[in-house]
C-alpha cells in the first residue's frame, strides 16, 4: 500500500469519528473532507477529489462564510483536480 492510500485510510477513520461525534456541520469535519480530497487528488482520482472538496466547501461556506481563509483554501484546492480532469479529457 502506498503512502497516499494509507493517508486515505487514516482520513476516512477520522471522518467517521468526527461525523459521529461532531456531526457533519462542524469545521473539523469539513477539514477531514478537505484532507480526503487532497489525498484522492494525489492518487489521480480527480472526480472523487472534487466531490470531497465540494462537500467541504458547502459546509465551510455555511459555517465560516466566503471570506474565511479556510474556505478560500478549499476553493483553491477544489480547482486543481478540475484542471487535471479537463487536461485528460482532451
Amino acid at each position: 500500500m502506498g503512502q497516499y492510500e494509507k493517508a486515505v485510510e487514516y482520513f476516512q477513520k477520522c471522518e467517521k469519528i468526527q461525523r459521529e461525534i461532531l456531526g457533519e456541520n462542524h469545521p473539523s469535519f469539513a477539514t477531514s473532507l478537505n484532507n480526503l480530497g487532497l489525498s484522492f487528488k494525489n492518487l489521480g482520482q480527480y472526480e472523487k477529489a472534487v466531490d470531497y472538496f465540494q462537500r467541504c466547501e458547502k459546509i465551510q461556506r455555511e459555517i465560516l462564510g466566503e471570506n474565511h481563509p479556510d474556505y478560500a483554501k478549499t476553493v483553491n484546492n477544489g480547482g486543481r483536480p478540475i484542471n487535471n480532469i479537463r487536461k485528460y479529457e482532451k
